[in-house]
């Protein structure tokens, strides 16, 4: 996976912030990730384990209510 940020959306935040920014963008901040900072920006990358991945077969079942 693969994310892309502005500059002032990472530097100078709380890390608690940053760590929320993170999840809600998909990134498990736990896990190992590589970050590439330019000038433009921050590139966040980060496998995702195979086992966490949905298979390509998997249908949800909807929820039944009665």
């Amino acid at each position: 996976m693969r994310v892309d940020f502005p500059l002032d959306q990472i530097f100078g935040r709380n890390p608690r912030e940053v760590d929320q920014l993170f999840r809600s963008q998909g990134i498990d901040p736990g896990q190992p990730y590589k970050a590439k900072v330019t000038f433009a920006g921050i590139t966040i990358e980060q496998d995702i384990p195979k086992e966490s991945r949905p298979s390509r077969f998997f249908m949800p079942i909807p929820a039944r209510t009665y």
